[in-house]
């Protein structure tokens, strides 16, 4: 604040004094452009520069203006959205399914980005019931490689409710493989894997868990004694 005040007080002291240097030397200045002729003063002329330098300074913010308020509603909406996002997943995580559905729309429409509150929008969907929305949801999350993870668990959670082992073996394989680390991933992906008699890729995939800390030591013992038993 004091550094400002300072700055202020400088600049205006230096206009003043040019200013009084000025009219106490005005002097005089003569134009000549395509047979005109022009007689003035030096203060005169730096005034009339100014002038037309205010002129050029509204004309360019009058036609910067729409682009400049539509940055600003956008980054208003994207604001907006992303605190919908936010506190749709909240509202998920709380057990509140009617405020998680309603922020989900909000923040759909308001970031229009489906890669990004897909998430939110296919767990709602999945909790709902509508596993077609819900695939649609998951499926456009692939798109992006920040939530691919998320929409091949996703998937591989959805083909394992519809009763499809196979597509859900292949979703989970591959959000394994991307980097998808929860518990619930990891224990799908081993039933997955003994189901289909893979017994030495689930021995290989229970010591990949342990190591990421999604089993313990005894459960990842106990997961590799069933894989070695089959």
């Amino acid at each position: 604040m004091i550094r400002r005040l300072l700055i202020f007080v400088v600049t205006t002291a230096l206009v003043v004094a040019v200013a009084v240097a000025l009219a106490d030397r005005p002097g005089e200045v003569t134009i000549h452009w395509e047979g005109w002729r022009v007689d003035t003063t030096v203060p005169v002329l730096l005034l009339a520069l100014l002038a037309l330098l205010a002129v050029l300074k509204t004309v360019v913010l009058l036609l910067t203006a729409p682009g400049r308020l539509v940055h600003r509603v956008g980054d208003w909406r994207k604001r907006r959205g992303f605190r919908a996002l936010s506190d749709g997943m909240a509202a998920l995580a709380a057990g509140n399914r009617r405020l998680a559905r309603k922020l989900s729309g909000r923040a759909g429409r308001l970031l229009h980005d489906p890669a990004l509150t897909g998430v939110l929008a296919a767990r709602v969907a999945e909790i709902d019931g509508d596993q077609a929305l819900a695939e649609t949801r998951l499926r456009a999350l692939l798109d992006r490689p920040e939530t691919a993870a998320a929409g091949l668990e996703g998937l591989a959670r959805l083909m394992a409710a519809k009763g499809d082992e196979t597509a859900a073996l292949d979703f989970a394989r591959r959000a394994f493989a991307a980097g998808a680390s929860t518990p619930e991933l990891s224990a799908l992906l081993f039933g997955a894997l003994i189901r289909a008699g893979s017994w030495a890729e689930a021995e290989l995939m229970a010591e990949q868990a342990k190591r990421r800390g999604l089993m313990s030591a005894e459960e990842a013992g106990r997961a590799k004694a069933a894989a070695l038993l089959g």
